[in-house]
């Protein structure tokens, strides 16, 4: 069966509550670079349907958080090969916020012969949390809150 066969079967009921019949716009294929940044691309929702692969190119993490390039030392690159993204539906939430009905994905990211790119973030994770089972461990991890929204006092 295709990716266009049966996405929106896929689609969590949250976001299926979210388009509540309305036509889906566009799907947000995403990723994180290095930094932790968002990176991937915005499609059409139809052409996302009809698209078994997506794909970025590996300079993707390369690219340091100011812009430029991360030194290879005597390695040069002469090639900038695509990766495949694989779209993670158990990632998908709506994106409201979007001036179109919009969603997002988190993509899985495989080189050309399908193995884990091995130093894309989400791939290190996973490895790090297989060699955590491996030793009986589970990660626990509890975000830091070190931003809050608040109203601004206006009389202090």
């Amino acid at each position: 069966m295709t990716q266009a066969e049966n996405w929106i079967e896929q689609l969590p009921q949250a976001v299926l509550d979210y388009l509540d019949g309305r036509r889906l716009e566009e799907v947000e294929c995403i990723v994180s670079d290095m930094p932790g940044i968002s990176r991937g691309k915005a499609m059409p929702a139809a052409k996302f349907a009809r698209s078994d692969n997506m794909f970025l190119p590996d300079s993707l993490y390369y690219q340091t958080i100011t812009g430029g390039w991360a030194d290879f030392g005597s390695e040069e690159r002469f090639t900038d090969p695509d990766m495949v993204l694989t779209p993670d539906f158990s990632t998908v939430t709506a994106a409201p916020w979007a001036a179109d009905t919009t969603i997002q994905i988190i993509h899985n990211v495989d080189d050309q012969q399908g193995k884990p790119v091995p130093f894309a973030p989400r791939n290190v994770l996973k490895s790090v949390v297989e060699q955590y089972a491996e030793l009986g461990l589970k990660a626990v991890v509890a975000p830091e809150l070190e931003f809050y929204l608040v109203e601004p006092n206006i009389d202090p």
